[in-house]
């Protein structure tokens, strides 16, 4: 069996590797360092091989970027599930939260800002299924006005 540090020497993940690095242009995605050694970190993994991740799953990170989201990662998960009992959330709830959140996939830090927005409200309502529906429909209205503004 190959184990997965075997499979990052692939010529398929090495080919993959480039071509995110030169998408990423040369750069760590979260600070801009040039110099330190870049990583391709996968953001999620799929069923399959690692080359076979589509492009918005891959993103480039300096070494100590990287190893900060590993380790920061853990934690924040940790915390958001908390947060989402907290909030009186049940299994249910945090099933359409996530087909949500996979559906947006948000591109930008505007978005985020707006499906944490919509999540406030999910959440204010002790997240009935109604709420999370006006919710939805929040962020869809004020995500309408932001690509409007940026049309202007």
């Amino acid at each position: 069996m190959t184990t997965y540090s075997q499979k990052l020497k692939d010529p398929r993940w090495q080919k993959r590797r480039l071509k995110i690095l030169e998408r990423d242009n040369w750069a760590c995605q979260t600070c801009g360092d040039t110099e330190e050694t870049l990583h391709v970190h996968h953001l999620w993994y799929e069923d399959g091989e690692p080359w076979d991740s589509p492009d918005e799953a891959l993103q480039t990170l300096c070494a100590s970027c990287h190893e900060t989201d590993s380790i920061e990662r853990a934690e924040s998960e940790k915390t958001l599930l908390d947060v989402l009992r907290r909030a009186g959330l049940d299994g249910g709830d945090v099933h359409a939260l996530a087909c949500a959140f996979q559906y947006l996939r948000l591109p930008c830090d505007v978005d985020m800002c707006l499906f944490i927005f919509g999540i406030e409200i999910f959440a204010g309502t002790k997240g009935s299924r109604q709420a999370f529906i006006e919710a939805s429909k929040a962020v869809r209205e004020a995500r309408l006005k932001v690509a409007r503004l940026r049309r202007s």
